[in-house]
């Protein structure tokens, strides 16, 4: 059978889908592992006729690679229509099997539903998070959070464990951006022992806290000192009393509930093995950064393909969005990307759609809303 199945060459309404090539099926499954299909495919490497992603008719003409990943995200939309009981696991088989052998056995396995598996998304019901996308922080968005947390004498507790050096000192709050902004009362949390951090004396500080400051850096840093332990806790706690977190960068995705990039080998590997939980300050979403900047456009498309119950968030640098419930608004300078395995492609064949500062929207019901005073 090796070799064999994928050699197959199976007919639809009397046009063929052309022999697929093993290494061809290998790097298809990277692409459902979460690799960069724009990167590891050349133009016309994937030598397949050119079917529709949602009757799966197929034409002639052999698919360019622009052309064949808006196909397959179309193609995932639809194959992710399934009772939430079905393992993303048979998802993986079922795109292979379509992909291969048409709509009819497609259908048969998939018992497509209405409407793509999703979970209402949510924030704290009476705090506030604000994830920032990285880059220079802005005014606008220092003095949104000086704003919630009571002002720039509020106390806060800034945590800089994603950065690099094993050990801080307080000389790190005196060139931070909130002490230049002209907050006073500013604490430093820190530790690479998770033992510690799930000590009562080291998460005091939090208990008198308006407000929480995450840094940048790595986000498996902030998992391997902080998640399940009373400094997690501590945190929720915080935001259940009304209090604020903040974060930018790798500060800004620990805030979901769903981590990206946090693997220890290297922040281009969406999603890893071990390093998939946040914080989850917002439950049921997922968290980029950096987004235009670094280009990281489509890398957020084939993780809400495979876990469509989640939202993904793709912050530019230097913008942020204030989470409060189930809405949020955007502030700063540039864009935010929506993700909803919902939404499919959009005019511009892109799988994502943007939001711009002073736009508001519902987490829960995924959709734009207006903004209210």
């Amino acid at each position: 059978m090796q070799g064999v199945a994928f050699a197959h060459q199976a007919e639809h309404q009397g046009r063929g889908i052309e022999r697929i090539e093993d290494n061809e099926i290998q790097r298809f499954g990277k692409f459902l592992e979460l690799r960069d299909v724009r990167r590891s495919l050349p133009k016309q490497e994937i030598n397949i006729d050119s079917c529709d992603g949602r009757t799966l008719n197929c034409g002639g003409g052999v698919t360019d690679q622009d052309r064949f990943e808006t196909q397959l995200r179309e193609l995932l939309r639809d194959l992710l229509k399934i009772n939430s009981s079905v393992h993303s696991f048979i998802v993986t088989l079922a795109i292979i099997a379509a992909t291969m052998l048409g709509a009819t056995l497609s259908i048969f396995i998939l018992l497509q539903t209405n409407a793509a598996l999703h979970s209402p998304a949510s924030g704290p019901a009476k705090g506030y998070v604000i994830p920032i996308g990285g880059g220079l922080v802005g005014p606008e968005i220092l003095d949104r959070f000086a704003k919630l947390t009571g002002g720039l004498d509020a106390p806060i507790v800034v945590i800089p464990t994603a950065g690099d050096p094993d050990t801080y000192d307080d000389s790190v709050l005196e060139r931070h951006p909130l002490r230049r902004h002209g907050f006073t009362h500013l604490t430093l949390l820190h530790t690479r022992d998770r033992k510690l951090a799930d000590t009562a004396p080291f998460a005091l500080t939090l208990k008198a806290a308006k407000g929480v400051w995450f840094d940048g850096g790595r986000q498996w840093r902030l998992v391997d000192s902080y998640l399940n332990t009373r400094t997690h806790r501590e945190l929720e706690a915080l935001l259940d009393r009304g209090g604020v977190i903040a974060g930018s960068s790798a500060g800004a995705t620990i805030q979901g509930s769903y981590l990206v990039r946090g693997a220890r080998e290297g922040n281009t590997i969406m999603m890893a093995k071990g390093y998939e939980q946040g914080l989850g300050f917002l439950s049921f979403v997922a968290i980029d950064q950096h987004l235009i900047k670094r280009k990281r456009e489509n890398d957020m498309l084939p993780v809400v393909a495979l876990k469509p119950e989640l939202l993904g968030l793709g912050l530019d640098e230097g913008t942020a969005v204030v989470v409060h419930g189930t809405k949020f608004d955007v502030v700063g300078v540039s864009k935010v990307a929506i993700y909803d395995a919902n939404y499919g492609a959009g005019p511009d064949g892109k799988g994502y759609y943007f939001l711009s500062p002073g736009d508001c929207f519902d987490i829960a019901k995924r959709k734009q809303i207006a903004c209210s005073n």
